[in-house]
């Protein structure tokens, strides 16, 4: 009897666990890029502060302080839609959100007006640790 109610509570808890999953863009050209996100449903909360650094950095040194860190300022909402300009070559960290949950709201995604469906845009992300990398060359 222990043995099953332990699975039990394992497996709840388990379940209940979120795993930390950003969301990075790297811009691995010279020229800023125009990026736009569509969602299924309202994105202001989710992308309320975006950061980025210079250069291509790995996720993890966005977390330490051996990288300089600075906001992109002129983000555009607009119910569904998010806008901005990315600088040339960067690292942006787009989504800090659990268990990948901006893959449910991801509907399209527009660099410099050239549209990427949700399914072209999910599978050509790379893994890097828990975070995902989408890479602008």
């Amino acid at each position: 009897m222990k043995k099953y109610l332990f699975i039990l509570i394992s497996f709840l808890f388990l379940n209940s666990c979120s795993v930390h999953t950003p969301l990075f863009i790297q811009n691995y050209t010279n020229d800023e890029v125009e990026l736009k996100i569509i969602s299924n449903h309202y994105l202001i909360s989710q992308f309320s502060k975006i950061f980025y650094a210079e250069g291509i950095i790995r996720p993890g040194q966005f977390y330490n302080n051996s990288t300089q860190e600075y906001e992109i300022t002129e983000v555009e909402f607009d119910h569904l839609t998010v806008s901005m300009i990315l600088p040339g070559n960067s690292t942006v960290l787009l989504h800090q959100g659990v268990n990948e949950n901006y893959k449910k709201s991801i509907r399209q995604v527009l660099v410099n007006g050239k549209e990427i469906n949700k399914k072209e845009f999910l599978s050509s992300l790379k893994k890097k640790g828990k975070s995902s990398i989408f890479k602008i060359k």
